[in-house]
């Protein structure tokens, strides 16, 4: 008489019933990646991100924007690349994620220089200023701008 069992269990050789190891391959992991950028930034359009007008002031706030999301993104997929997600962990083991963690940190860098760069840009361009100047007045004026700075 055979028992029926799930499809997602498998039995061991000591006769226990264990849940069933799901292999999740890079592929996988760049399609999650890819889908999440492509939302964030088709949510960042759908509320008005791309700029209508292309005035210097209104591009490089937008990008500024984007680079911003991009950034969050970055920081959130390292957060679980060193979470010890077992089946991430299981699959590629520590080392490797570890690795990915590294160069999604560099992306991460590159997304919040380019955020600074292009937002500075883009407020000093509308307000008539230099680069230097406004990037003195905003951590002068606004202390969330300088603690993100420091």
């Amino acid at each position: 008489m055979s028992t029926a069992v799930a499809p997602d269990v498998i039995k061991v050789s000591s006769g226990v019933w264990s849940p069933a190891k799901r292999s999740i391959g890079p592929g996988a992991l760049l399609v999650f990646l890819a889908a999440n950028i492509a939302m964030v930034t088709g949510l960042w359009i759908q509320h008005g991100g791309w700029p209508t007008d292309t005035s210097q002031t209104t591009l490089m706030t937008a990008l500024g924007q984007i680079t911003a999301l991009w950034g969050t993104l970055a920081a959130l997929v390292q957060i679980l690349l060193v979470a010890r997600v077992p089946g991430l962990d299981g699959r590629f083991g520590m080392d490797r994620l570890v690795r990915w963690h590294r160069w999604t940190g560099f992306c991460l860098a590159w997304c919040l220089i380019a955020h600074v760069v292009f937002s500075t840009l883009g407020w000093a361009s509308g307000d008539g200023r230099g680069v230097v100047a406004e990037f003195v007045s905003l951590n002068r004026d606004e202390t969330s701008i300088l603690l993100a700075t420091v």
